[in-house]
C-alpha cells in the first residue's frame, strides 16, 4: 500500500496555490496535458474546503473527466465516519483522496482503450491514525501491464518482421515522447524491454516453426537455473559486517552460505549454479549463452512472466557484445 502522512509539512500555502493556479491556466507556455498535471499535483496540498471545491469545479469542466468524477458528497459522507480529530486533518485527508482519486481516473482514461475496466483493481483508502494508506501503484501496474500486454501482442501479430520492427519504434519513440512532455522516467522498463524484443526479431527466422532451432528444453537443468534468476527466485548479496565482506545466496527467503548448498536444496547441478552465480567462463555460467538466456525470455514472455530487471539487463548487455 502507498501511504500519505496526514500531518506532513504543506509544499505550498493555500494562498500560493491559488496564485500558481491562477498563472498555469492563464499560461500559454503549457498545453492542456500540462495543466491538467499541475493541477492534480496542487490539490494534495490545498487546506482550504472553498479553495478545494472551486479547484474541483474547475478541472469538472474537463471533458478528460467528465464520465468518471469524484462525487464530494459521497467523500463527505465517508470522512463522516472515520476517525479524524482535527477538522484541519479532514480537510487534509479530502484533498489527497481527491488528488489520488484524479491520478487513478487519469491512468484508466489514458490507457482506456487498451483495458477492461473490470479488470482494473478497486481503489481502496484506509484512514489508519495520521496516515491516508492507499492502492495506487498497485491500480497503476496493473493497467501498465494489461496495456502493454495488449499493445506488445497486436505488434507481434503482424506478418513481417520488418513491419514489428517498425511498430516496436513508434512504439518506443510514443513512450518517450510521453515521459519528455510529463519530465518523467515512467516507462523506462517497458522501453528496456521494447528494445529486447527488437533485437529478437533481428535474430528470428521469418518463417515461424512449432520449436525453434536450438530451443533449450524447459525440463534441462540451464532453464530450470535461468527461469530461477529470471524470476529472481534465487539471488546473492554482498554484506560487510566489521570490514569483512560476506556473499550469502538466497533461495526466496532461505539463505545458504554458498552455492553449493543453494544447489542442493534445489536438487540442481551445482555447476551451473555456482558459474552462473561467479560470472564463469564456462559453458556452465548460463549468462554467457545467448541461447539460454533467449529460452527463458521467450518462455516468460509466452506465460507472462515477471522478468528481473537484472536479468533482463544482462541479456541487452549480452546482445549487444555480440552486434
Amino acid at each position: 500500500m502507498d501511504i500519505i502522512d496526514i500531518r506532513e509539512k504543506q509544499l505550498f500555502s493555500n494562498q500560493e496555490i491559488f496564485l500558481i493556479s491562477k498563472n498555469v491556466l492563464r499560461s500559454d507556455e503549457y498545453d492542456s496535458f500540462k495543466k491538467l498535471d499541475v493541477f492534480i499535483f496542487l490539490i494534495r496540498y490545498i487546506s482550504d474546503e472553498q479553495l478545494l471545491t472551486n479547484t474541483l469545479e474547475l478541472l469538472k469542466e474537463i471533458t478528460f473527466f467528465k464520465s468518471s468524477f469524484l462525487r464530494l458528497s459521497e467523500l463527505d459522507f465517508y470522512l463522516d465516519n472515520q476517525q479524524l480529530t482535527q477538522e484541519n486533518d479532514r480537510i487534509k485527508v479530502k484533498a489527497s483522496i481527491c488528488h489520488i482519486t484524479l491520478l487513478c481516473n487519469l491512468q484508466v482514461q489514458t490507457f482506456k482503450i487498451f483495458i477492461k475496466n473490470s479488470e482494473v483493481p478497486e481503489l481502496l483508502f484506509k484512514i489508519n491514525d495520521k496516515y491516508l494508506e492507499y492502492n495506487l501503484t498497485e491500480i497503476t501496474d496493473s493497467i501498465k501491464k494489461a496495456s502493454f500486454s495488449s499493445i506488445s501482442n497486436n505488434i507481434l501479430e503482424l506478418s513481417t518482421i520488418r513491419e514489428q520492427e517498425t511498430e516496436i519504434k513508434k512504439l518506443i519513440n510514443s513512450l518517450n515522447e510521453i515521459d519528455y512532455q510529463r519530465e518523467t522516467n515512467t516507462f523506462k522498463k517497458e522501453k528496456k524491454y521494447l528494445k529486447i524484443i527488437k533485437e529478437n526479431l533481428i535474430e528470428a527466422t521469418p518463417e515461424p516453426q512449432p520449436k525453434a532451432p536450438g530451443e533449450v528444453p524447459t525440463n534441462s537443468v540451464p532453464f530450470k537455473v535461468g527461469l530461477l534468476f529470471a524470476q529472481r527466485k534465487i539471488f546473492s548479496k554482498k554484506t560487510t559486517i566489521n570490514g569483512i565482506t560476506e556473499t550469502n545466496y538466497f533461495y526466496e527467503n532461505e539463505t545458504f552460505v554458498n552455492p553449493n548448498q543453494l544447489s542442493k536444496r534445489l536438487g540442481l547441478s551445482r555447476q551451473y549454479i555456482n558459474d552462473s552465480f561467479t560470472d564463469a567462463e564456462t559453458k556452465h555460467n548460463i549468462f554467457k549463452s545467448l541461447r539460454y538466456l533467449k529460452s527463458v525470455i521467450d518462455y516468460c514472455t509466452k506465460n507472462e512472466i515477471t522478468i528481473d530487471e537484472e536479468f533482463i539487463n544482462k541479456y541487452s548487455t549480452l546482445i549487444e557484445n555480440k552486434l
